[in-house]
């Protein structure tokens, strides 16, 4: 067995939660601090994650670009998408 431990981080992009989903829908309804205030969160949502997975790499997730396009993914072959999600907001939790 080796003895270096295998240095597991995230890879891409971490899911948003349900409420940063919602909320980057309506930035026109934020002010900067909000919208500063909503990122932070976002952010330190993701890290406690991560610490909590005892992942040895963490990131930001990127949860402060909230401006990414999931849409190419309609035009990749083999994908099927839902007809309708589960959930509106956020990703699917087991």
């Amino acid at each position: 067995m080796n003895e270096q431990p295998l240095r597991t981080t995230v890879i891409g992009s971490y899911p948003f939660p349900g409420w940063l989903e919602f909320a980057v829908e309506h930035l026109d309804k934020f002010g900067d601090a909000d919208r500063a205030e909503l990122q932070e969160d976002a952010v330190i949502a993701a890290v406690h994650d991560q610490v909590a997975a005892g992942l040895d790499v963490i990131t930001d997730g990127e949860q402060t670009r909230l401006d990414f396009n999931l849409s190419f993914y309609g035009f990749l072959e083999g994908i099927e998408l839902e007809a309708t999600p589960p959930r509106h907001f956020g990703p699917l939790r087991a």
